[in-house]
């Protein structure tokens, strides 16, 4: 994925990103809560391996209507800063073109073989960020998890956030690239973004101590949603 290190994550985030995001401060909040979650999980916990056969079936299924569109092209260092310089200019170039690039490289992940793994690139950059007209940035990535999520099988919802919303949160929170996870995240309402249970996301960490730095934002959050 492909983040500006220099988003303002204390303005409010837009409406459809859910509705507990909204206040000053919360997307930020939540941004930073997400993202010590992520840093936190191990690299495998074991939860999806049950799941990721019918990620992977989800995703063949995706990937078939896409290409029922555009012609997908895996190219090394291709895509975003290969072929596209940003979101809007790929949206651009696929439907004048009638091609979308995928880029091809850094493409290990713990359960995907690597053409899955391709394929799901592809059915999130044309689905969820071209067909959603999201930005490559934190509020992009999860409006676009909000719009992927509701085409998947719910047992994949969890794979889906911790793909989507923990990668870009550990990267918008500490400036790079995390390793890549197979974890559950803890204490997140998958379906309505914003919502956290304190208890459950004290699981994250070991023995339930929630690192300072959003001990404050978790009493925020929670708060509202009483």
């Amino acid at each position: 994925m492909r983040f500006p290190a220099n988003l303002d994550l204390s303005k409010p985030a837009p409406k459809h990103l859910g509705e507990r995001l909204t206040l000053p401060g919360q997307f930020k909040g939540y941004v930073e809560l997400v993202a010590h979650a992520y840093k936190a999980a191990p690299k495998d916990d074991g939860s999806f391996r049950a799941a990721f056969p019918e990620l992977k079936k989800h995703i063949e299924k995706l990937f078939d209507r896409v290409q029922g569109h555009v012609r997908v092209v895996f190219s090394e260092n291709g895509g975003v800063n290969g072929d596209y310089e940003d979101a809007a200019d790929m949206s651009d170039k696929v439907r004048r073109t009638g091609v979308l690039y995928i880029d091809s490289s850094h493409n290990d992940h713990p359960m995907f073989d690597k053409l899955t793994n391709l394929k799901f690139r592809a059915v999130h950059d044309y689905l969820a960020h071209i067909g959603g007209d999201h930005a490559f940035d934190a509020r992009g990535e999860i409006a676009a998890y909000n719009r992927h999520v509701k085409l998947a099988p719910p047992s994949t919802k969890p794979i889906l956030f911790t793909e989507v919303v923990g990668q870009a949160s550990y990267y918008l929170t500490f400036g790079s690239f995390g390793p890549q996870k197979t974890s559950t995240l803890f204490g997140f309402d998958y379906d309505h973004l914003g919502r956290v249970d304190p208890k459950e996301y004290a699981r994250n960490f070991r023995a339930g101590q929630v690192p300072a730095e959003v001990r404050g934002y978790l009493t925020q959050i929670a708060k509202a949603d009483k």
